[in-house]
């Protein structure tokens, strides 16, 4: 029960913080933060990248929000699904005339795609940003060693490092 208490007190704390910068940017404010960590659990909600589930959050905090004239994003991320910045970019534009992230410390790959949509980007001392690398997924990859069932990434880099029978070495 304690635990419970302790979460509820940390709730607490975040919502304080994130009132704060509300009153003190002037804007409403939708915090968007991913896990550093992979997860093999396959629970919508849990995914710890961007991912296309998230989107469906996202629209329904923009509906309860209505018209506002300042929206900040509040991001932290390690990248993800480079198919989800576009649609949400556009669904901060579609009723927003101003949107800007605020990113105190990673957003990188398909965050940093969603920041470069923005008007403005505001970055913290840690704030980083990263190139883009996409990575497909399709049910001919290899497959993840501890879980079987689902299939590993093959990003654009590793399909740059493959070397052609034919081609020459460096």
């Amino acid at each position: 029960m304690r635990y419970l208490t302790e979460a509820s007190e940390l709730t607490k704390q975040r919502l304080d913080i994130i009132q704060e910068l509300q009153d003190l940017r002037g804007s409403e404010m939708i915090c968007y933060v991913t896990g550093d960590r992979p997860t093999n659990a396959n629970i919508p909600g849990m995914v710890s990248q961007v991912s296309q589930e998230h989107l469906r959050f996202v629209y329904d905090h923009l509906d309860r929000l209505g018209e506002i004239d300042h929206l900040d994003l509040f991001i932290y991320t390690r990248g993800g699904d480079a198919d989800v910045p576009w649609p949400m970019v556009t669904s901060f534009e579609s009723s927003r005339p101003s949107s800007r992230p605020l990113v105190p410390y990673h957003c990188h790959s398909a965050g940093t795609l969603i920041c470069l949509g923005a008007d403005e980007i505001l970055m913290g001392t840690g704030g980083t940003l990263s190139s883009v690398d996409p990575t497909t997924v399709n049910p001919f990859n290899p497959r993840d060693p501890l879980n079987p069932a689902i299939p590993l990434g093959i990003s654009v880099e590793d399909v740059n490092r493959i070397h052609h029978p034919s081609s020459r070495s460096c």
